[in-house]
């Protein structure tokens, strides 16, 4: 076996022993590599996702072969993101259940986590001015296995399986909002700073007690529901502009446009 094999073979035996099908495997490997620029070991990879099972000799004779530069892959369903300027980066979770399970590609869940867990994890159900979380594996809510669903606190930390764990942070009792955060190195799919859980309302502010706290803001912005749809309720003296137009709050939250004002800049995509 050629040595640009034999490394293919050692990176990626993790991610071979840590998947379940072929297509969670291509995923995974191709997030973890580029398609292009990485000369032999990279057409190698390409070769492999592409489906390929022959021998080194055939793998070798079939690397100079144009390749095409993507495998095939089959889309995850995308949360809708808050992107706060110079804060982060947030899911909004607004309706009643949402799922939590593994990312790869086609798997139908709201919040996907890059890891050890299974395809459907856990469900987490909205429940007046509090959220139930409900197993769909080993689940831990501080450290006591749970084996039905349990109200989730200000401060649970939520252990799925051996390696992943969430944290459920409520920061005011009066609004039913949440805020579930990765704790350690593992990563949302898409990458994220944290998923919220709307209630009615959700604060984005300077204060501690915010649904999202940005510090160097000295106003806040309010979402609430109204109907169907959210809007935004901010100060007059914030000077906001949607796509370069001054509005007056409150106004509806709409995908895809670019909000501004004196120290506010973001967008839901």
């Amino acid at each position: 076996m050629s040595f640009f094999v034999a490394k293919v073979v050692k990176t990626f035996g993790c991610i071979a022993s840590t998947t379940k099908t072929l297509d969670e495997f291509r995923y995974e490997c191709s997030t973890a590599l580029p398609s292009k620029g990485e000369g032999e070991y990279g057409l190698f990879l390409q070769c492999y996702l592409l489906g390929s099972k022959r021998e080194d000799d055939s793998m070798m004779s079939h690397l100079a072969r144009p390749v095409s530069s993507s495998a095939p892959t089959i889309a995850m369903p995308q949360p809708k993101i808050l992107w706060i300027d110079g804060v982060g980066s947030y899911a909004i979770c607004d309706q009643n259940e949402v799922t939590i399970g593994q990312a790869f590609p086609g798997n139908q869940v709201d919040l996907a986590i890059r890891g050890d867990l299974s395809r459907r994890a856990a469900v987490i159900r909205r429940h007046g001015e509090d959220h139930l979380i409900q197993p769909l594996q080993s689940i831990h809510v501080n450290g006591a296995e749970i084996d039905r669903a349990v109200v989730l606190c200000d401060g649970s930390i939520i252990s799925l399986g051996s390696r992943i764990e969430l944290r459920y942070v409520k920061p005011t009792q009066l609004s039913g909002s949440a805020r579930l955060e990765l704790i350690g190195h593992t990563r949302w799919q898409p990458l994220l700073s944290a998923a919220l859980l709307m209630g009615e309302s959700c604060v984005l502010g300077p204060e501690l007690n915010s649904h999202v706290v940005c510090p160097d803001w000295t106003t806040k912005v309010v979402l609430f529901r109204n109907g169907k749809e959210w809007m935004c309720r901010v100060s007059e003296q914030a000077n906001i502009q949607i796509d370069g137009k001054l509005v007056r709050a409150p106004f509806p939250l709409v995908q895809g446009q670019r909000i501004r004002g004196d120290e506010i800049s973001m967008t839901l995509e």
